[in-house]
């Protein structure tokens, strides 16, 4: 997949997707926010939209990981209901 544009990485699972099917969290001033585009800049990492990706991700402290900064419940919450929704 090396060289192709539009394709992201889950944290999670390791592999592949299109980046526009993929969830985008970023890190913007301190906190994680879901990011609603892929317009806006920052370190960010990206979650297949499956609720075992996203759990594995929370349960790892993967997101901690990634992008250097914590992850309150709240926010966890907020991943599995996005994944849910679609």
């Amino acid at each position: 997949m090396k060289g192709l544009t539009g394709f992201r990485m889950c944290i999670a699972c390791r592999k592949y997707g299109e980046q526009a099917k993929m969830i985008r969290v970023m890190r913007s001033g301190g906190a994680l926010v879901l990011s609603p585009g892929k317009k806006t800049f920052g370190r960010s990492a990206y979650l297949c939209r499956s609720a075992e990706c996203a759990e594995k991700a929370l349960k790892r402290g993967l997101l901690k990981k990634h992008l250097k900064c914590d992850c309150s419940e709240a926010f966890g919450q907020a991943i599995l209901e996005a994944v849910h929704e679609s």
